[in-house]
């Protein structure tokens, strides 16, 4: 059976869980920008699929477990701040989606565990059902907490003070240097053509 770290990292790459998120945030003209005309408030063309929109999504809000266990979230967005925003909405989401499985399946368990310690004529075997449902009753006590179930932020997400991309020095570097390339080859060819004249 898989951790709980597991689990929450399936859902959070889940493509309905992501579906879900961009709907209810509607974040469509975040992830689609050059398609969407903000002063109508209404796309320029045909509105982008929601399959596609979930594929670009976990393109930019991406999550790693790490060798200790952790969980890292990592969001390339249009803006700092924005990016910040969804992180933070998206781990929200997540906690409460544990939170509620997590709760219905300690509901279900419970039941089912009354059910059998009412049956139950042996003294050792009640004695196993109520350390059972004692459990089952931490879990649901667990989820009565309104934040951090499955993922505890350990460092928030911060607005970075500068851009992870597009490198703009790197990319000046990188065209002086194909433009000088360019240069010298075309000079190269117009000095082998007039000598060959």
């Amino acid at each position: 059976m898989a951790d709980d770290t597991t689990v929450t990292l399936a859902q959070m790459r889940s493509s309905s869980v992501i579906l879900d998120f961009i709907k209810d945030e509607s974040l469509l003209p975040d992830l689609y920008p050059r398609m969407w005309d903000q002063k109508t408030q209404s796309w320029k063309d045909k509105k982008p699929s929601l399959e596609r929109a979930a594929l670009k999504f976990a393109q930019r809000v991406t999550a790693a477990k790490d060798k200790d266990g952790l969980i890292t979230v990592t969001a390339s967005w249009n803006s700092a701040a924005n990016a910040q925003a969804v992180v933070q909405k998206f781990i929200a989401r997540i906690n409460k989606l544990r939170r509620d499985q997590a709760r219905l399946e300690a509901e279900r368990n419970l039941e089912y565990l009354y059910a059998r310690l009412r049956e139950e004529p042996t003294l050792e075997l009640r004695n196993t059902v109520s350390s059972m449902i004692a459990k089952e009753m931490r879990t649901i006590m667990r989820t009565e907490n309104p934040s951090d179930y499955s993922l505890k932020i350990i460092d928030p997400p911060l607005i970075p003070e500068f851009r992870s991309s597009p490198k703009r020095a790197l990319l000046v570097l990188l065209g002086a240097i194909f433009g000088f390339a360019a240069g010298v080859i075309s000079l190269l060819i117009r000095q082998s053509l007039r000598a060959a004249k």
